[in-house]
């Protein structure tokens, strides 16, 4: 994970950007040598802070000692370095680590299972009487991304969910994007 300023006069945190490494993705499990390379920004709005990876990879950071400095000296920091990348202490350590009786273990990544048991606690608090599971976080991603408004979409298919959550077009022709989807909400045909 490679973190860096797109800003250069007068950076605050909503110019940090982020490049992930993603690997074991949908359809390369087994091979920890394939990757994917996602790009994304923090969010601008204060009010989607709890919802901000880039800003939680940041709160992260400062928590597990990778970074030794204040926000405000991370960002003078960088400001003066000529890349504008975020040199981070320990840069072998997983974002994520495993937790190993209630200690972290920097030398292993979280497991799914370690998601799990927090989205269910987080459930649990929120009052959700379903037993939550990351893959109920892709379905949801899967649905949002099928409802978005239709002004703010130049085009809407099918093919724009299952390429965003990994789907091949066998799962298509199967209807397990549909189903992630959820049904439609309007009849696109009418659009075209």
């Amino acid at each position: 994970m490679d973190l860096y300023l797109r800003e250069e006069n007068t950076p605050t945190v909503d110019d940090f950007e982020c490049i992930l490494k993603l690997r074991y993705n949908k359809g390369s499990e087994d091979s920890p040598t394939d990757f994917l390379l996602k790009r994304i920004g923090a969010l601008p709005k204060p009010e989607w802070n709890l919802l901000c990876v880039v800003k939680l990879i940041i709160i992260v950071a400062f928590r597990t000692g990778q970074l030794d400095t204040t926000l405000e000296g991370l960002l003078g920091a960088m400001k003066r370095r000529p890349d504008k990348w975020v040199v981070f202490r320990y840069p072998q350590w997983p974002l994520v680590c495993s937790v190993d009786h209630y200690r972290p273990d920097f030398d292993q990544v979280a497991k799914p299972q370690m998601i799990n048991h927090f989205l269910k606690a987080m459930g649990n608090a929120a009052g959700v009487t379903e037993s939550l599971t990351y893959h109920d976080l892709r379905r949801g991603a899967a649905r949002d991304i099928a409802h978005l408004p239709m002004d703010r979409l130049v085009v809407t298919s099918e093919n724009v969910v299952a390429g965003a959550i990994g789907h091949s077009r066998r799962a298509m022709e199967q209807g397990v994007t549909q189903k992630h989807a959820g049904a439609r909400r309007r009849d696109l045909r009418g659009l075209l």
